[in-house]
């Protein structure tokens, strides 16, 4: 699934016009910022977002400049037609000019080329600069990179919410027994299990499945590392090459680790399911974890642009002229402040420019990570739809069958004793919750008399129900 084609990406450029908190977002995550790693947006091309977020700013710098000239001229001509006369006329004029932008925004942008079934990807023409340019390509390059620079207590930025995992230690060293006979286990690398793991995932022929190789990277140890920072004032690198990458599969560090990330996503980019799988040998002894992570649908409030329609109706003009109404006045009045302000921003972005320098200089700790993303900021912590919660349980228990399949089918061709992963196996899926809330959270749970509880599932905290499955 191609993310510039998502309603997902569709919904965020509509944003860009509609909610100025989520546009103010991507000004201060990515635009503005010049040395942390961004946090790639699964499921989303933030191309288009961005250029539409900078041309909902040059529209709204137009009519801050239209509204202060009104306001200007309304106490010019005040001495001369009387106070209330000036100022009711001019404010006239400035509903006027408000509603027009209202009307550019909603009707000739979001309804036209942004509702459903409407989406052009090139709505919105416009010219970058340099900077932008420089920021667009870090982008696009972050968006298709192997390494992640995280920030936080979790290293699976941008993945959403953690719905939980499992992790067992197996001794490779205790063969199986075959015709009464104990065989004498083969060595292996952990290379190998996971292309074994990987050509089995793919016989499942799972819609919107993708895997890759992914270096997680703590964005506090990175600042004598010149494979990750090539000077302490410039981004992190978001991608290496492979031979750089495979040290890190057989040897990984508490600071750098690899893993193979496992992601389907559905409902055109809605709702995207994360599992990330890492395999390592400690001496006598395979430890396998495998965290299972879970982006959401949107807010609700970013769903609206559904209803928009292309027809010109009474009730769309209302409810302009209502909007229009209830903010000018406000606007009109701050509008000149408004402009000082954008006057005096490149004064401002060359202070914070030279306070970061400072801080980096000072602080050898300094984070170069990122801790959320632009699609998580957006996420609901609900279900948009009732399939979708079955259809992320659907998800997670053919991979999650299919993982542990392949693990068990590489060490038995290996002579290695799996009957204790067996055991463990009927555990683990048997451990199963239906979410039947938007909010959830359920606690491990046990199936059968000797059955151990291996995973939850968690989301935020709210009043939900689970029902466990006892298939």
């Amino acid at each position: 699934m191609k993310s510039a084609t998502t309603d997902t990406t569709r919904y965020l450029c509509a944003a860009a016009h509609l909610d100025g908190a989520f546009r103010r977002q991507v000004f201060k995550k990515i635009i503005e910022e010049e040395h942390k790693y961004f946090g790639v947006s699964f499921g989303v091309d933030l191309i288009p977002v961005i250029k539409h977020c900078l041309a909902a700013k040059h529209r709204n710098i137009i009519l801050e400049i239209l509204l202060s000239g009104l306001l200007l001229s309304a106490l010019f001509f005040a001495p001369i037609f009387g106070f209330w006369i000036s100022f009711l006329t001019f404010l006239g004029i400035a509903l006027l000019v408000r509603f027009s932008e209202l009307w550019i925004s909603h009707h000739h942008i979001v309804a036209k080329s942004l509702a459903k079934g409407k989406y052009n990807l090139d709505s919105v023409k416009f010219n970058t600069n340099g900077y932008i340019e420089k920021i667009l390509e870090e982008i696009r390059c972050e968006q298709i990179g192997n390494v992640v620079i995280y920030g936080g207590f979790s290293p699976f930025v941008g993945a959403g919410f953690d719905i939980g995992g499992w992790s067992f230690a197996l001794n490779t060293d205790k063969g199986k027994e075959h015709l009464g006979t104990i065989l004498e286990p083969l060595p292996f690398q952990i290379s190998e299990l996971y292309e074994h793991l990987v050509n089995r995932l793919e016989e499942i022929r799972l819609n919107g499945l993708s895997i890759e190789d992914k270096l997680y990277v703590d964005g506090e140890e990175i600042r004598d590392d010149k494979r990750f920072l090539a000077n302490p004032f410039v981004r992190p690198v978001t991608n290496i090459e492979y031979s750089q990458l495979k040290p890190f599969i057989e040897n990984p560090t508490q600071a750098i680790r690899h893993y193979k990330c496992i992601r389907v996503a559905g409902w055109k980019g809605e709702l995207i399911l994360s599992i990330f799988i890492r395999f390592t040998k400690v001496g006598d002894s395979l430890f396998a974890e495998s965290s299972y992570f879970l982006l959401p649908p949107l807010k609700r409030n970013f769903y609206k642009i559904d209803n928009y329609q292309r027809l010109i109706t009474w009730r769309k003009v209302i409810n302009l002229i209502l909007e229009a109404g209830f903010t000018t006045p406000l606007l009109w009045l701050f509008s000149p402040l408004l402009v000082l302000l954008r006057l005096f921003a490149p004064f401002m972005r060359s202070w914070r420019r030279r306070r970061n320098r400072r801080i980096i200089k000072e602080n050898p700790t300094f984070n170069y990570g990122a801790t959320t993303s632009i699609r998580e900021f957006a996420t609901s912590a609900e279900y948009q739809r009732y399939f979708q919660k079955l259809d992320k349980e659907m998800n997670v228990k053919i991979i999650e069958r299919q993982i542990l399949d392949s693990i068990i089918d590489f060490l038995d061709h290996k002579n290695i004793d799996t009957s204790d992963l067996k055991k463990r196996e009927i555990a683990i899926l048997n451990n199963g919750v239906i979410v039947t809330g938007g909010d959830i959270r359920a606690h491990n749970l046990s199936v059968g008399s000797h059955a151990k509880s291996m995973m939850s599932y968690f989301t935020r905290p709210t009043q939900s129900t689970a029902n466990a499955n006892t298939d």
